[in-house]
């Protein structure tokens, strides 16, 4: 990860760089290299060793400052984003044309923020630098609070709780005239579609492990990278092609575990899959802190965040820092292997075909696959849940949640992304603001506070072309495709093992949040208290189902974070 900023001015005044390089330093504890060009000034201060010196000159008057794991090798990169593949946040500034290019991941893994005021715009990947430039406002935004109050996060692609800084939609560039500020925006990537080429069992397996061993060779640091490992298929189908692509001795595993919250059933096939592949692995306890509880030497986030374990969070990612800046992550197969409804199954394939499919499945593995047929729901014997606004927001707080506001940056509104034809649930899924703004903001370490970068191999755009453009039936059922593709190189007991959730979690982390608060529940300040009824948010917290509670959390999240300039963040609300 490389922390930059562009910052663009209108009038002939030099830019303001000072504060916003020693906030970009302080993030990756290396020194800021800043490069004015005109209207245009470049600040990059690099976390990895190997990085290259920023903010880098390019052919065609082009110089770039980002964040940039590219797939296939990072020569490819020319500041262009339309041929971009990767996990990646960059700005390029071209001084023949003065214009500022910035562009955004598909998946929205790396977070761009562009920040805007009459005589300045900031861009850049941390928050925090962009509120350093004295003409960018700290003004929140009430509406973007009300829609963390309610839901966790953020009301759309592009809101954050400041009124003057919005977010770069995932997959999108945001080209700005360096003399008028006019811009403009589109998007330059599209999830992948499959590829139309028909492939024996044998080449489909023999395929992935291909594409697989390759992203994780992309996004490996030689001289050391931190595999988090879990007895899972996502995370040790992940290990097994590190060990294959990493140089000797540069890999170790770290495993969390829940002794306070839940039993170990975990850690045995964890250790399995750590043995057979002569991984070292690390156990960390990620339940040592009660939940909200915080370091006060860590700063708080730059904006309200949903995680009352951020504390073990950090403390795991601190842990991984010690063997270097990359950590490898098993992110998302659940959703990318998730099968498809059948009207989706019926655009990528004839009834003869599927019936096929269904047969050769029944046969070899004794029950039926998943066709989306949902009878269920369409009889109205099940109804899809729809997501209420607690209980506990008042009138005026769920009028401010319902207004409705243009999702632009700097007027420029994101171009939606077409249903995908035969794998709609997966594409909306991985492409969700859950994805794009909670899971990019709690693994950037502007949130964690540690200096090392989380990269994904499994949503590597050449894995997902593969999964996409492979029959449903058999290879997106139960994750047949990564289980059969590492038979023989992982246990069998974790390669059989099905998919299983921490029963009980919930409920042991409201009553450890219990037992460790008491009867201490305070009423929020201002402006929170306002959107809220405290009466009936007390009792929640007190009385509430687990998921109830956890939604409750966020109004003392909300206050702490709101406070956290005037009091410490222990003494907002019920958060201690």
């Amino acid at each position: 990860m490389t922390a930059f900023a562009a910052i663009l001015h209108k009038d002939d005044d030099p830019p303001y760089i000072e504060g916003i390089a020693a906030e970009l330093s302080a993030l990756t504890g290396r020194p800021a290299t800043a490069a004015a060009h005109g209207r245009c000034a470049l600040i990059a201060a690099p976390m990895h060793a190997d990085d290259e010196p920023v903010p880098v000159e390019r052919p065609n008057h082009v110089a770039v400052a980002g964040s940039l794991v590219v797939e296939g090798g990072i020569g490819r990169f020319r500041g262009d984003s339309d041929r971009l593949t990767g996990e990646y946040a960059f700005a390029a500034w071209d001084r023949k044309q003065e214009r500022l290019l910035c562009a955004r991941d598909g998946l929205g893994i790396r977070c761009v923020y562009v920040a805007a005021a009459p005589e300045a715009i900031v861009v850049t990947n941390v928050l925090a630098a962009a509120l350093r430039h004295p003409r960018i406002a700290a003004a929140l935004d009430d509406a973007a609070l009300l829609a963390f109050l309610a839901h966790g996060g953020a009301p759309d692609d592009v809101r954050t709780c400041y009124r003057d800084i919005r977010m770069l939609p995932p997959g999108h560039t945001l080209a700005i005239d360096g003399r008028t500020f006019a811009s403009r925006m589109w998007r330059h990537w599209h999830f992948p579609l499959a590829d139309g080429r028909r492939r024996t069992d044998a080449a489909i397996l023999e395929e992935y492990r291909a594409v697989l061993a390759e992203a994780v060779r992309d996004r490996l640091d030689p001289r050391g990278t931190t595999i988090f490992l879990s007895g899972g298929i996502d995370s040790t189908t992940m290990a097994a092609a590190a060990v294959d692509a990493a140089p000797a001795d540069t890999l170790r595993a770290i495993t969390t575990r829940y002794p306070r919250y839940v039993d170990d059933v975990e850690l045995p096939f964890t250790r399995a899959a750590a043995d057979c592949l002569g991984l070292p692995l690390i156990v960390v306890n990620a339940d040592a802190h009660v939940p909200w509880q915080v370091d006060p030497a860590d700063l708080p986030p730059a904006s309200p965040l949903d995680e009352p374990m951020l504390a073990d969070w950090r403390d795991a990612l601190a842990r991984a820092a010690e063997h270097g800046s990359v950590a490898l992550y098993g992110e998302d197969g659940d959703a990318l292997f998730r099968p498809p409804g059948w009207r989706a199954l019926r655009r990528s394939a004839s009834l003869i075909t599927i019936a096929a499919s269904v047969a050769r499945y029944v046969a070899a593995e004794r029950r039926r696959p998943y066709l989306g047929l949902r009878w269920r729901e369409r009889t109205g014997i099940v109804r899809p849940r729809m997501h209420a606004p607690p209980v506990w927001l008042n009138a005026e707080g769920r009028a401010l949640l319902d207004r409705r506001e243009p999702a632009t940056v700097l007027g420029c509104a994101p171009e939606p992304l077409p249903p995908h034809p035969t794998r709609p649930e997966a594409q909306a899924i991985l492409t969700s603001t859950t994805v794009s703004r909670t899971f990019a903001a709690t693994i950037a370490p502007e949130t964690t506070r540690r200096r090392v970068e989380l990269r994904l191999p499994i949503l590597d755009t050449r894995v997902i072309q593969l999964v996409m453009s492979v029959p449903a039936i058999p290879w997106c059922q139960r994750k047949a495709l990564p289980r059969r593709a590492y038979r023989g190189r992982l246990p069998r007991e974790v390669l059989a093992r099905p998919k299983t959730p921490l029963v009980g979690f919930n409920e042991a982390l409201v009553a450890a949040w219990r037992a460790a608060s008491g009867d201490r529940i305070m009423p929020p300040g201002e402006p929170v208290a306002r959107w809220i009824d405290v009466g009936t948010w007390t009792r929640t917290l007190r009385q509430g189902a687990p998921d109830a509670v956890m939604a409750a959390w966020r109004v003392s999240a909300l206050d702490a974070w709101i406070a956290s300039g005037a009091r410490a963040a222990g003494e907002a609300a019920c958060i201690r």
